[in-house]
């Protein structure tokens, strides 16, 4: 979890970590809480572009544009040589402003109502504007940079919810589902990690360190999918993003992202899409 500042005495602490200029990297992290966890985090990318798989949506980040990854949604940058967005980036905890303060209950508003902001912003320069000042603010530590940064923070969440939640609801994991969630991540990690490689079960339930049977239960139970339907929509994810960013043609894309079979890959592709990856393409490259 993410080290938040503190302010005077442990009660006191500002529960917000900023990270100034930093570069979006091809998914290599080992560190399940920086790929998972309740935090709220935003990235504003002031240069370049990145591609980001978010659960399972896939977003394009261009300069200009806002990234909000809502609490226990997985995440990663997949990236091409060519692609490396710079962002300021702010972990907003749940608690940041409290409960009693009457300001926004973010805990309550993301957990109980299950509320969820839209993924991609694109060209709100308010909004970016805002994120930027706040990892300034943190950056510079001038004096009463406590209060500028609350309300900094207000302003942006108040925009946040106000023009950009998502009529979806958040898929918020109760304990039991936190629990798995630890357990099958080095599975989850294999499989994003190299999406060539053809990893079967046995191999995934012993890096989990459990039977085949339990694994195959309780990964069904908490991402919703089999391991085998997970490994295809995030190579399908990847796919979306060798259309939008080489000229590869579809078998080459195919065969990159492990399918051997560059029709099958077709015919999966088309059922998750509803177009073939050739139109699709058209379509991403806009």
């Amino acid at each position: 979890m993410p080290q938040y500042e503190n302010i005077g005495t442990e009660k006191e602490k500002l529960k917000i970590k900023a990270v100034s200029y930093t570069t979006s990297s091809v998914y290599s992290i080992n560190d399940f809480s920086k790929v998972f966890h309740e935090d709220i985090e935003i990235k504003y990318f002031f240069e370049g572009s990145s591609t980001l798989c978010v659960g399972t949506e896939t977003v394009v980040a261009n300069a200009g544009d806002v990234v909000v990854i809502n609490p226990y949604e997985f995440h990663s940058t997949v990236s091409n040589a060519e692609e490396k967005g710079r962002y300021h980036l702010l972990m907003v905890d749940l608690d940041f402003f409290g409960s009693e303060n009457g300001f926004i209950d973010l805990r309550h508003l993301f957990m109980a109502d299950r509320t969820r902001i839209t993924t991609l912003i694109k060209s709100n320069p308010r909004i970016a504007r805002l994120v930027e000042e706040a990892v300034l603010e943190m950056d510079n530590r001038r004096e009463h940079y406590e209060n500028a940064v609350r309300g900094i923070v207000l302003e942006l969440f108040s925009l946040l919810l106000r023009d950009y939640k998502d009529s979806r609801l958040l898929n918020y994991p109760n304990d039991k589902s936190k629990r798995h969630y630890q357990v099958i991540y080095p599975a989850i990690r294999m499989i994003r990690g190299d999406c060539t490689k053809e990893h079967g079960i046995e191999e995934l339930a012993l890096a989990c360190n459990v039977s085949k049977y339990h694994f195959c239960r309780i990964f069904k139970e908490s991402i919703g999918m089999s391991a085998v339907e997970y490994r295809n929509e995030y190579r399908l994810q990847t796919a979306n993003v060798l259309l939008r960013t080489t000229d590869k043609t579809v078998s080459e894309v195919a065969l990159q992202c492990g399918f051997d079979d560059p029709a099958y890959f077709s015919r999966l592709y088309k059922k998750r899409y509803g177009v073939s990856p050739q139109k699709n393409r058209a379509i991403l490259s806009k």
